[in-house]
């Protein structure tokens, strides 16, 4: 009978299992003496016949496995080591609940009616040897092969009904054979999808794993840091490296589950099942009533598997896991920009993206998780469809980064609304390239420390800082603003007045957290009023000074710290400590305008939209010295004189009047000398 046996598929597998099945039965009710009139379908084979059947069949579904085919219930045989007696209570089982009409079979075996299906005492008065149920009682216990991982049912006595737990019943027939059966709870990977991470870690924990042939003791693998910081795909990369499946386990569904313990000891199985490495997202704050249950789950992954991950935002300690366990933690940082890089450009795959959008510039400026990247890019799709043609451009990229970014700057910071660019902008041209260059800084960050190799070179100053220095009024806000267009990033101004304490150490814990927010969001940070704080160094003569002095280097040590752009601006220069000066990268000089430069300013201040009269530039530019901010100021008033008038244009009475007010404001007199020409208007 075992020359010719051979199973091409799953179904001929099945059906011999089941015919045998069904002769053991038979077999067993002719010993007991009972009328086969009603159960007689045309085979009766004995005792050894049907030994000799499953025996055959055991070692052909055996090497069908060795070749490739897949059988599962033969591969859950082999997968849990079962023996003789476990297969056929699985066989015998699985009979009956497959085909109701043997339940009269059952019935006679058991001489009740009642009892019409498979119980431990059929399983073992059906068994070739004739066992009785004392000789087989250790295969029924709590805890044992076949309760644990193939029937339903916990804990039985002889006469208990048994069935196959739905999960191996369905993994049997073929169903879910690909997947975990108990999603949310655990999730299967394998191998599928694009994975980016930092592979300095993946390489690590890889090579420490194909090193270890044997572990000795449970190692846990924990990687921790910020949420959709890529710790999941940094394991995904770990097991596609060395050929591994994942389960991903969630606590925080299993704590909703009623029996716990039960689903804990169901998600073992389909790891085992799918020969897969748990990995185990560990719960922020677990609540006290819920502690027992992930005690539980780790203790019982510690026991039944060589290692294993744990996912965490915070470190987990050593003392959170069973005794002896050994844990290597570690640290899921930031992307390199190389691979920020290609986690933009697979992402824009998915999306219609401007082909001029620059990812090494997107990745230069916003160190994001690769959940947020994608997450930028959702964003970054609604507001396109929503505001222009669908087609992602730069702009909406950088909007899309920042509706991903969770932070608040409180009351010491007030985001600037950027309406300025270049143009506006009047600066010697010098000063202008500086600005120019330390934007560049950033937009190509990429190539220079990443491709160009200075990366390896710099073990600290990436960042790109600025000091602009100069009178009140000539262009420092506004530069401020026109780098935030041009780089398309938030400008925070921070007035440092509000954020120095006389309180010892309060300076600093307002600082650290700006730059804590900051960090989350790689905006701007503009600090105006910077000589309050800095000044130069002269002899310490109290504590003040010397705290004084403590906080200006650490302003200046998480200026360094910062990867994004920070600013300070001052009136007052000369109060500057050339030592703090030497540790900013662009000190640029605003200087007072002179009369060329004032000249351009008068004409680049009105709206192109404002109707304006004949003005007088050469007297305007040569008779009144004032600053960019003075100037702006007098053509808003007079363009407020002029519409009140009723006047079509803004003439040089509007803009006499306006001056006039401007001198005011600041206790001077506007007297007919000043006005010259024009006193007339006065």
């Amino acid at each position: 009978m075992g020359d010719t046996l051979q199973f091409n598929n799953r179904s001929e597998y099945l059906d011999r299992l089941m015919f045998l099945a069904r002769c053991s039965l038979q077999c067993t009710i002719l010993e007991l003496g009972c009328d086969l009139e009603k159960i007689n379908w045309g085979v009766t084979l004995g005792r050894e016949e049907i030994r000799q059947g499953f025996e055959n069949a055991c070692t052909v579904a055996g090497n069908n496995l060795q070749d490739g085919s897949f059988l599962p219930l033969e591969y859950l045989f082999y997968l849990f080591d079962c023996d003789f007696f476990e297969r056929h209570a699985v066989i015998i089982t699985l009979l009956a609940q497959l085909f109701p009409d043997t339940a009269y079979m059952f019935a006679l075996i058991h001489d009740d009616k009642g009892m019409d299906t498979a119980t431990p005492f059929a399983l073992c008065r059906t068994y070739q040897e004739h066992g009785e149920f004392a000789s087989k009682s250790a295969y029924f216990a709590r805890g044992s092969r076949l309760l644990k991982y193939f029937f339903a049912e916990n804990e039985v006595d002889v006469s208990s009904k048994l069935t196959l737990d739905k999960r191996i019943l369905e993994f049997a027939l073929g169903v879910s054979v690909r997947e975990s059966y108990y999603t949310p709870v655990a999730t299967l990977w394998n191998g599928d999808g694009q994975v980016f991470t930092d592979e300095d870690v993946a390489n690590r924990i890889g090579a420490y794993i194909r090193n270890c042939e044997d572990f000795g003791v449970h190692t846990v693998f924990n990687l921790f840091g910020e949420k959709g910081g890529g710790r999941k795909s940094c394991i995904k990369h770990i097991a596609r490296e060395n050929g591994l499946n994942l389960m991903f386990i969630d606590p925080l569904f299993l704590f909703e589950e009623r029996d716990s313990g039960i689903i804990i000891e169901r998600i073992l199985r389909e790891c085992f099942i799918f020969q897969a490495i748990p990995v185990i997202n560990f719960p922020e704050d677990v609540p006290a009533s819920n502690q027992a249950i992930l005690s539980r789950l780790l203790k019982r992954v510690v026991d039944n598997f060589d290692y294993s991950f744990v996912v965490s935002q915070r470190r987990i300690m050593s003392h959170q896991l069973k005794d002896g366990v050994l844990l290597i933690a570690e640290e899921l940082g930031n992307l390199s920009l190389e691979a920020s890089v290609r986690l933009w450009e697979s992402e824009s795959e998915k999306h219609t993206v401007d082909n001029s959008v620059s990812f090494y510039e997107l990745a230069g400026e916003f160190i994001l998780t690769p959940g947020r990247i994608k997450a930028a890019f959702r964003a970054a799709s609604a507001i396109a469809h929503l505001y222009g043609s669908g087609i992602i451009t730069l702009a909406d990229l950088k909007r899309g980064c920042y509706n991903t970014l969770q932070f608040t700057m409180g009351s010491k910071a007030n985001r600037l609304n950027p309406i300025y660019t270049w143009d506006d902008l009047v600066l010697p041209k010098y000063q202008k390239s500086l600005l120019i260059t330390a934007c560049n800084q950033v937009r190509y960050k990429y190539f220079v420390y990443q491709k160009w190799g200075f990366q390896d070179k710099m073990s600290y100053g990436k960042n790109v800082s600025m000091l602009f220095t100069g009178p009140p009024g000539t262009g420092k806000t506004m530069a401020a603003q026109v780098v935030s267009n041009e780089l398309g990033l938030d400008v925070y101004k921070i007035e440092l007045a509000t954020v120095v304490s006389k309180y010892v150490g309060e300076t600093e814990k307002n600082l650290n957290e700006i730059f804590l927010q900051a960090k989350k969001s790689q905006v701007i940070l503009f600090f105006d009023e910077a000589d309050v704080l800095f000044s130069k160094r002269t002899e310490v003569k109290d504590s003040n000074d010397k705290y004084s002095n403590m906080e200006a280097a650490f302003l200046l040590q998480k200026m360094e710290e910062y990867d994004g752009v920070t600013i300070m601006a001052t009136n007052y220069v000369q109060n500057f400590d050339e030592a703090f000066k030497r540790r900013i990268k662009f000190v640029i000089d605003f200087p007072f305008p002179n009369q060329e430069q004032r000249r351009e300013i008068w004409q680049k201040v009105f709206p192109l939209q404002l109707p304006l009269g004949e003005l007088d530039y050469d007297y305007l530019t040569t008779r009144f010295e004032l600053s960019g901010s003075n100037i702006k100021n007098i053509a808003v008033h007079s363009a407020f004189l002029a519409a009140a008038e009723g006047d079509a244009k803004v003439e040089m009475q509007h803009i006499i009047a306006a001056i006039r007010n401007e001198f005011a404001k600041s206790g001077k007199m506007f007297t007919k000398e000043d006005a010259g020409e024009y006193y007339m208007l006065l």
